[in-house]
């Protein structure tokens, strides 16, 4: 090899190594919540966020305890959004925060879980109605549908595992409501 392509090669592999140095914020979205309190691991209290991708749960520790008392201490905060630097230490996610704050009001999110009728598979309520069961944090959220869109489809008469549904959330009556925009099955 010639001095000419050995300096265009290591010229190469500088550019390169310096690029993957220079890491790109992500917004994610998802529960926030205590490791220590929520999910009995370590010793100290610190931040964490679940995040749903691709039908599984997975954890993002945060490197700092920024705004620690206001969403993740003593409790969950469902609908979180941190923007920041993701990497990974010690075999973990992480996300090096620069923002937190709850999402939008109405903002559209999409939930990927098991579709049911609350009536006959939980007993519930007099009428047949929709709801999506999400694994959140290792505990199951119930979001009722604001319609019984596709209800013979995905959720009259059994389950249907791996549901993706798009659309708002609220909270009545103690409730999350999900008004559904589009419904699939994964």
């Amino acid at each position: 090899m010639n001095i000419k392509k050995t300096a265009l090669l290591i010229l190469g592999l500088s550019f390169l190594s310096i690029s993957a140095l220079v890491a790109e914020d992500r917004t994610l979205n998802g529960t926030g919540l205590c490791p220590k309190c929520s999910l009995k691991e370590g010793s100290k209290c610190s931040n964490a966020l679940i995040v749903n991708e691709n039908g599984k749960d997975v954890t993002y520790y945060l490197t700092s305890k920024m705004k620690h008392k206001e969403f993740f201490c003593e409790g969950k905060t469902a609908n979180l959004n941190v923007t920041g630097t993701v990497g990974e230490k010690d075999g973990k996610k992480t996300i090096k925060p620069k923002s937190i704050a709850v999402a939008e009001a109405n903002a559209e999110v999409t939930l990927v879980g098991t579709g049911l009728c609350p009536k006959c598979a939980l007993k519930e309520g007099g009428k047949c109605s929709n709801v999506l069961i999400v694994n959140e944090g290792g505990n199951d959220v119930k979001y009722y549908l604001t319609s019984k869109m596709k209800h013979k489809e995905f959720f009259c008469e059994g389950k249907t595992k791996g549901l993706s549904i798009t659309g708002t959330v609220e909270e009545k009556g103690g409730k999350k409501m999900l008004a559904a925009k589009s419904i699939e099955k994964k």
